[in-house]
């Protein structure tokens, strides 16, 4: 799902060069916090942050947004090269949450272009010139609903931890109420008012987020679907197109 993001980000940038990382699979960094907005764009790899909003995951050659002060973790669910910058901001554009960002191909150049043995030979107001266009173009991506919402409620947290460790389960709230002693209708009270979202959404935002590193590290289409439960390649290429806009297929490729 692709929309508009809803709020401006700094265009004012550091004086800092980007820096570059390369992250083994399964490499954490534990409780980052900075005193400026960071934008990270992944090479490459599958990355996921993790606030207190939930789990943002990250995929290769797309961005995310952090604002100042951000407690989270990174972690690398894949190998993975990010590009990180450090960015000024006022206080209402500090405020903002963190959001995964497209990264269009003039983006993208952008910033190869910040990272090259060319921007060694440019003085200060080109480099500046380069950087606040690259920032403007971060300005106008699009957001990508990557979001998986973290749930308080200990009866929501039973549920979600059982359902990520085994994602083909087809429980609905109703048996799942049966699991954590609580009618269905307050279970889906609750999790709509943690989360803004219905458990079913949440499913599937978290069915996108296992699909989207299985596809990276190479599973076929048809071992996905399957792994998550679907009955068919069909129902599953149906959910994932409906929710990212392309086809699982044309997904990395796009």
């Amino acid at each position: 799902m692709v929309k508009s993001a809803a709020k401006e980000l700094s265009t004012k940038v550091l004086p800092l060069q980007p820096k570059c990382i390369q992250l083994k699979a399964n490499a954490r960094l534990e409780n980052q916090q900075f005193d400026y907005g960071q934008y990270i764009f992944v090479k490459a790899g599958v990355i996921a942050i993790i606030t207190e909003q939930g789990r943002y995951l990250v995929p290769p050659e797309q961005s995310i947004w952090l604002p100042a002060k951000t407690v989270f973790q990174l972690i690398a669910t894949t190998a993975a090269e990010l590009i990180c910058y450090f960015v000024e901001g006022s206080d209402q554009q500090q405020r903002c949450s963190a959001t995964v960002l497209a990264v269009t191909p003039f983006l993208k150049s952008l910033i190869n272009e910040s990272i090259s043995e060319d921007v060694k030979l440019y003085d200060d107001a080109s480099l500046l010139s380069l950087m606040q266009l690259l920032f403007n173009r971060v300005q106008a991506a699009q957001s990508l609903a990557l979001l998986l919402p973290a749930v308080k409620d200990q009866r929501l947290a039973a549920i979600t931890s059982r359902q990520q460790k085994f994602p083909a389960l087809k429980t609905d709230l109703v048996a799942w109420g049966k699991f954590v002693h609580a009618s269905s209708r307050t279970l889906s009270r609750v999790f709509k008012n943690e989360t803004g979202i219905t458990y079913s959404e949440w499913k599937q935002i978290m069915v996108i987020h296992i699909a989207i590193i299985q596809l990276y590290l190479g599973e076929s289409i048809t071992i996905i679907a399957k792994n998550l439960g679907y009955e068919s390649s069909s129902a599953f290429i149906y959910m994932f197109k409906k929710h990212m806009k392309v086809t699982p297929s044309h997904y990395l490729s796009s």
